[in-house]
């Protein structure tokens, strides 16, 4: 699964949303199913795109009360918008194709249709 989030920050939010993200990125960061993931930031823009192994544990990453951080990121945006607008979307693969200068993240296999 690939994961996109777009966001055009409220500034006044700013700060909130960085408490609130912080967990969030660390779950991500060290979940077991995260293939490979990045953010960007130009203010107000705030963007990310991960890749996961596949659809369920991404949903158990997003949703899950295991590890709840970002489930708690979920309900804190849902109590009071970190953004004038967002996108977050999510697709799977079907095909892999190319190369990359370093060693490739993902590998045929990975794909699960």
């Amino acid at each position: 699964m690939v994961v996109l989030t777009l966001g055009r920050l409220r500034i006044s939010q700013a700060v909130r949303f960085l408490r609130t993200s912080r967990p969030a990125e660390r779950a991500a960061a060290t979940h077991d199913g995260l293939i490979w993931g990045s953010a960007a930031a130009r203010p107000p823009f705030v963007a990310t795109v991960s890749i996961w192994k596949n659809a369920e544990v991404t949903a158990a990453y997003a949703y899950g009360r295991q590890q709840p951080a970002h489930s708690n990121a979920i309900s804190a945006q849902q109590r009071k918008d970190f953004h004038r607008q967002s996108a977050f979307i999510r697709f799977a693969p079907t095909r892999l194709e190319g190369t990359l200068r370093e060693s490739n993240p993902l590998v045929a296999s990975d794909i699960v249709a």
